[in-house]
């Protein structure tokens, strides 16, 4: 209220405790809303397995735009690891660590990504379609070249424990980036939600990521270039930490787009009301 005293105040926020507690509740809350049949307000519901087997979740659901935002960039969900898509295991809530680290509040925006405005989101899908591009590029150019045994498998030491043909160790890695590429193409075309398409360019991302760090490797092999230990962890940093800069930057740009026209219609309505009296 305007008139609120201090103590008022500090009482009010006494009661939604820190900010995990907070969560914590929200989620119950809209755990409750969804077993009683009251869906209304749940946007952006918590990602639940089907099922679980050995103690890991697992889940069949199409990798839905809506779906991949429950599991990929869902800030009203305090787990960091939710229940994989598509499969056994678990996949990761980059706006959790976001909201952990102190990045981002789980209520900045009404809406994620609402308010970004489309030339950044075309920017984003910059990054993925350049990535496929370049891993389609290298492959095709380099494939009259190629030695008939290719690395498909490293160990822990960045070395390659597994060999097989170019086209076994190499048409799954261009699928690998095409596949999600074009899918976020899609969700372009098909005129999408910006939440929608933020987060299938930057599933996107990861996955082309992986293929070009992988591609990488096995061309450098192909030319007695030794790439060492380290190489596997740096394309794994970078299939995490891209996407996630992705989102946190396309987040940020919508939060202030959004504080903008909050106070732009509060400032309208004191002129407003300073006219009527």
């Amino acid at each position: 209220e305007p008139d609120a005293t201090v103590e008022a105040i500090r009482a009010a926020l006494a009661e939604f405790g820190g900010p995990d507690e907070y969560a914590r509740r929200l989620c119950r809350e809209m755990r409750a809303q969804g077993a009683s049949g009251d869906t209304a307000g749940m946007d952006h519901g918590l990602a639940e397995p089907r099922g679980t087997f050995l103690g890991m979740p697992y889940d069949l659901k199409a990798p839905t735009p809506r779906n991949l935002e429950s599991r990929i960039w869902n800030p009203h969900d305090p787990r960091i690891f939710t229940p994989r898509l598509v499969g056994l295991g678990w996949s990761i809530n980059l706006a959790a660590l976001a909201v952990k680290a102190g990045f981002i509040r789980p209520d900045d925006e009404d809406e994620p990504f609402a308010f970004v405005p489309e030339q950044a989101l075309w920017a984003a899908l910059f990054v993925p379609i350049v990535m496929c591009g370049a891993v389609v590029i290298a492959s095709a150019l380099s494939w009259n070249s190629l030695p008939d045994q290719l690395p498909v498998h490293w160990g822990l030491d960045g070395r390659p424990d597994s060999f097989s043909s170019a086209a076994v160790a190499l048409w799954p890695l261009i699928g690998f980036a095409v596949v999600p590429t074009g899918y976020a193409i899609w969700t372009f075309v098909a005129g999408r939600s910006k939440a929608a398409r933020a987060v299938t360019v930057a599933s996107a991302t990861m996955f082309t990521v992986i293929s070009a760090g992988i591609v990488t490797a096995v061309l450098a092999e192909a030319s007695s270039v030794i790439l060492g230990w380290g190489w596997p962890w740096v394309m794994l940093a970078c299939a995490l930490g891209i996407p996630f800069l992705m989102l946190y930057a396309l987040s940020r740009i919508g939060h202030r787009r959004e504080v903008r026209r909050d106070l732009e219609r509060q400032n309208d309505e004191t002129t407003t009301k300073g006219r009527r009296s």
